[in-house]
């Protein structure tokens, strides 16, 4: 068993997540698979709670970077030694060579497939390639009880029902990270999870909910027949 510690870094400036206080999913998805494989995990966002650096002690540092959130990052890296450090992200999948600059391992892409043989010493390339999830309902419910002082009522809690858009455009990173195809969890397996979040608002992270609207349909009706209370999505 190893102490692995992920840290999401609080922006230089004022952006989306920290204003509404909402952790990013990677690093929590990443923290249960990581503590369901055995590992003990603890989850930092800066926005939330920001941990004494000099007093953590860990394994593993895992850091997730935005471009908004890559600066702090990197500060962050070089409190440990190099080959403590992992880094992931959307910036660190768009600019692997410049994240490993401050790190053992890049991982490009998503890292649900190869963060646990990466913990275990059996992949060592400096820059992983992660794999497209195929089957969303496979992957855990996020524990967001890793991330230190968290409190669901207080803030918005990310839920992923869905990865990746065909449409390509020049402006967005999406499909760099995720890819050009939609893959969508079942309706069945997001009201399952639903269940379980049953305190403060929801927030639906996909890029856009409502890509497969035969499924968007579904998933609302059921939401109505539970009676969801308060939730909101971007489309």
């Amino acid at each position: 068993m190893k102490k692995i510690v992920l840290i999401e870094p609080a922006a230089s400036e004022a952006n989306v997540y920290s204003k509404l206080h909402m952790p990013l999913l990677g690093p929590v998805y990443l923290g249960t698979i990581l503590k369901n494989a055995g590992h003990q995990v603890e989850i930092y966002n800066e926005d939330i709670y920001r941990p004494d650096y000099s007093k953590l002690d860990a394994d593993i540092i895992g850091i997730s970077v935005l471009t908004s959130t890559a600066k702090r990052g990197y500060d962050i890296a070089r409190k440990f030694p190099k080959e403590k450090v992992i880094i992931g992200g959307v910036h660190a999948s768009l600019l692997p060579e410049e994240a490993l600059g401050f790190s053992r391992q890049v991982v490009v892409g998503e890292a649900e497939e190869v963060i646990t043989p990466m913990i275990d010493g059996l992949i060592n390339d400096p820059i992983v390639h992660g794999k497209a999830i195929r089957d969303l309902d496979s992957l855990p419910f996020p524990d967001f009880s890793l991330i230190k002082g968290y409190r669901p009522n207080l803030s918005l809690t990310p839920i992923s029902t869905s990865r990746g858009c065909p449409f390509d455009c020049t402006f967005c990173s999406v499909t760099k990270v995720f890819g050009k195809e939609f893959r969508f969890r079942s309706a069945e397996s997001v009201m399952q999870e639903l269940a379980l979040r049953n305190s403060g608002p929801l927030f639906f992270c996909d890029d856009n909910f409502t890509a497969n609207r035969q499924r968007a349909h579904k998933l609302l009706k059921l939401m109505l027949q539970k009676k969801i209370p308060s939730w909101s999505c971007q489309v």
